[in-house]
């Protein structure tokens, strides 16, 4: 079963047992969404986290790091837990005023080290198929520019046959409010260079939930719906009405369970008069925390705009 992990750069938005830990939400001009994530203090091994509930042997991965420092690290780590040596780690090095370094790390073993001339914000695209010492693949992308791959006996999976998940995180090991994170995507599955991560303009609400009149809404009985009508008219003269959408993500800020055998929301979409259920997505009881629900999609800005979106309240 694919998956797909989206989000904007919101802090709550975090799946797995280690939700939310040392992390804040910063509204931001570093960021394309106008939102990052930044770690407000030294933690090891704690980040953007993305809790993948089956082992995979291929992922893909893009995301935004703004540097608001002269020198700091930042590493994606892949695994089955967190202390992993599968690793990508990109460092902003005093060589120059706007050189990145890029060291790559998978199975304990340096692939590839190299200077990237860079501004202060910039964008990574990734693509590891760690698989066995004879189909195994690495290779990334920065601000669009060439691809670098490798393909040898280097790039593997750290294995444990035991492991019932792996992890994917984006961290600032040193832990620092000066390095933002932002536009993120990670999925199983082909993900273009190309694509961003867009904060859809919503014109109305259709629900049947409790309006608490401060801008959220509580569910007391399964099957409660929250729909949002898309106005995506900016969008459409921004990209083109043609612009192709690959997923949609519907969620909530704040997104907890609140009621006894009320633990899960299910993400919808409302067209013609049709609805259509996606996947169920688990509750946490911490009512600072946010829920949301991904799929995959095809199709364009302009059969979009007036779609309805939004949640259900399921057991």
């Amino acid at each position: 079963m694919s998956f797909r992990y989206v989000n904007p750069g919101y802090a709550e938005l975090q799946t797995g047992q280690y939700n939310y830990r040392n992390l804040t939400s910063y509204d931001s001009n570093n960021s394309k969404t106008g939102v990052s994530i930044y770690k407000n203090t030294t933690y090891s091994y704690g980040g953007v986290l993305c809790e993948i509930s089956n082992l995979i042997n291929e992922i893909y991965a893009r995301f935004d790091i703004f540097y608001n420092t002269t020198s700091r690290e930042v590493y994606f780590r892949i695994g089955p837990n967190l202390t992993i040596s599968n690793y990508i780690k990109f460092q902003k090095s005093q060589r120059g005023n706007s050189n990145i370094s890029v060291i790559c790390y998978l199975n304990g073993k340096q692939l590839d080290s190299r200077y990237i001339l860079s501004e202060e914000k910039f964008s990574v695209w990734l693509h590891i198929r760690l698989k066995d010492e004879t189909d195994g693949i690495f290779e990334y992308i920065m601000n669009g520019g060439s691809k670098y791959s490798f393909s040898h006996s280097y790039t593997t999976f750290q294995y444990n046959s035991t492991a019932e998940k792996n992890i994917a995180m984006l961290d600032n090991y040193q832990g620092s409010d000066d390095i933002f994170f932002s536009n993120i995507i990670i999925s199983d599955e082909y993900i273009s260079p190309k694509e961003e991560v867009i904060i859809l303009p919503t014109s109305t609400i259709s629900t049947d939930m409790t309006d608490n009149q401060d801008g959220t809404f509580t569910a007391d009985e399964t099957n409660q719906q929250l729909l949002m009508t898309v106005d995506a008219s900016t969008l459409i003269s921004q990209y083109g009405r043609s612009s192709k959408v690959t997923s949609i993500a519907s969620g909530g800020i704040p997104a907890y369970k609140t009621a006894e055998g009320l633990s899960n929301l299910i993400g919808i979409d409302k067209i013609s008069g049709n609805i259509s259920e996606h996947n169920s997505v688990a509750l946490s009881s911490i009512s600072t925390l946010g829920a949301f629900d991904c799929w995959t999609t095809n199709i364009t800005l302009g059969e979009l705009n007036g779609k309805q979106i939004g949640l259900k309240a399921a057991t």
